[in-house]
């Protein structure tokens, strides 16, 4: 008398062994877009250099390309926004303009991107502007003046002569002589000289030195960026679907041998049960 056994068919067995490499390799091929997330590898101005000009405009470079209508880019210091107008891009790389005028300081540069696959990535970095060369300031025109010498001279002269004379004879006739007096008046003469002034103005100068300008060229350095979720290689839930994947199919594997050996063993038993 022969026990009943339960008997896995080998079709069986293969097929759950394909489901679960099908649903590792799914799983694996999955993940790997979701983990190729747009990552930020080259900046002009460079992260943490210093300007002693005011740059054009702020490059940003991104490992792939970038979704222009959800890109935002802005550069301030403190409460002060140097960058102007919205940011434009050309495959890869965004571009934001700058004011010319913008202040001397330190400047952060804030930014956030949507890379291909819809992930928005943000980040951010500083650099600084410092202007360099000034103006000497301009000297004070000298003036030289001469006082005037005004000189007067008055010499008064005065002459007067009087002589009288009379005369007297004891005669019927008398005679009478009077001298009349002559007088001078003096004169008076002034002589004044007109003041003279002199002024002598030294013409200012004025020097300045030309500036140097001096911008520093965009380098490959590594950036701070945050990603929502971004992360190099493959998240490790990916290789624990791949381990259990490889699981499955070794049990499925095991099960196939061992119901193969019990089935050899049943035929073995129906023979033995034919000879009797």
């Amino acid at each position: 008398m022969t026990s009943a056994r339960a008997v896995i068919s080998p079709t069986s067995a293969l097929r759950a062994s394909l489901v679960a490499c099908v649903a590792a390799v799914l799983a694996l091929a999955g993940a790997l877009p979701a983990s190729a997330h747009a990552a930020l590898v080259r900046s002009s101005p460079t992260s943490g250099s210093t300007l002693t000009a005011v740059p054009p405009e702020v490059a940003l470079t991104f490992n792939e390309s970038i979704d222009p209508q959800f890109t935002s880019v802005t550069v301030k210091s403190g409460s002060t926004t140097a960058s102007t107008g919205k940011p434009t891009v050309e495959g890869p790389t965004v571009y934001q303009s700058l004011d010319p005028r913008m202040d001397e300081g330190t400047y952060t540069v804030s930014y956030r991107v949507t890379s291909a696959d819809g992930h928005p990535v943000s980040g951010s970095y500083t650099f600084t502007y410092t202007s360099s060369g000034g103006e000497d300031p301009e000297p004070s025109g000298s003036s030289t003046s001469e006082p005037s010498t005004t000189s007067s001279t008055s010499e008064p002269s005065t002459s007067s002569t009087s002589e009288p004379s009379s005369s007297s004879t004891s005669e019927p006739s008398s005679t009478s002589t009077t001298t009349s007096s002559s007088s001078s008046t003096s004169s008076t003469s002034s002589t004044s000289d007109t003041p003279s002034s002199s002024s002598t103005t030294t013409p200012s100068e004025t020097t300045t030195e030309p500036s140097t300008t001096s911008s520093s060229p965009s380098t490959d350095e590594p950036v701070e960026s945050t990603a929502d979720g971004a992360q190099d290689g493959s998240p490790w839930w990916v290789w624990l679907l791949v381990a259990l994947g490889g699981l499955a199919l070794l049990g499925a594997l095991v099960a196939y041998l061992r119901g193969r050996s019990e089935r050899q063993d049943d035929e073995f038993d129906f023979r033995d049960d034919d000879l009797r």
